[in-house]
């Protein structure tokens, strides 16, 4: 057996990008949502539903099977995901990112105004930030209005590449707690 080859296909194997695109699809209104998985923007891997009730998200693949992750809110829990998202934007994992909000409160024009206008800013100034650091190559937000009944929808679409080299990297980061 050549081991050159072999040392070479392994390598490759480490090193190659792994593009995933990411589809989350929320209904606040409804406290529920899906998520789709798609491998080199071709190949679907991971479909699922889930709802989101009193700290709980309540992933759905059947009636039968519920698996449950508790929401925790406690200082910790903030800072360690944080650190954890910080370090994963540092090392440039995500590559694309585009938002999509439908808002509205029935017959309250001026509130729904209001509340777009904060959120452009909010949306804005985080895509923006990471947008002049290199964290993320490319974005896109926008948001529609409604004033004639109560509504609210965000659809984010994520592009992820990383390698298995990378993986174990940030995985090493985020043990150490080094960005």
């Amino acid at each position: 057996m050549r081991w050159d080859i072999f040392i070479l296909v392994i390598f490759f194997i480490i090193i190659f990008p792994i593009t995933l695109n990411i589809k989350i699809s929320i209904n606040a209104i409804r406290n529920s949502g899906t998520l789709f998985v798609m491998l080199f923007c071709i190949f679907p891997i991971y479909i699922q539903q889930f709802e989101m009730d009193k700290g709980v998200i309540k992933f759905i693949k059947n009636p039968k099977k519920i698996h449950e992750i508790k929401l925790s809110f406690k200082r910790e829990s903030i800072k360690k995901f944080n650190n954890v998202f910080g370090i994963i934007l540092c090392n440039q994992i995500i590559k694309e990112i585009n938002i999509k909000t439908k808002f509205g409160i029935k017959n309250s024009p001026s509130f729904v105004a209001l509340i777009s206008g904060f959120y452009n800013m909010v949306i804005g100034n985080f895509l923006s930030i990471n947008l002049a650091k290199g964290n993320i190559l490319k974005t896109k937000s926008s948001i529609k209005t409604y004033f004639k009944y109560t509504y609210l929808k965000s659809d984010v679409s994520l592009k992820v590449s990383f390698s298995l080299y990378l993986l174990l990297s940030v995985f090493l980061q985020i043990k150490l707690g080094v960005c």
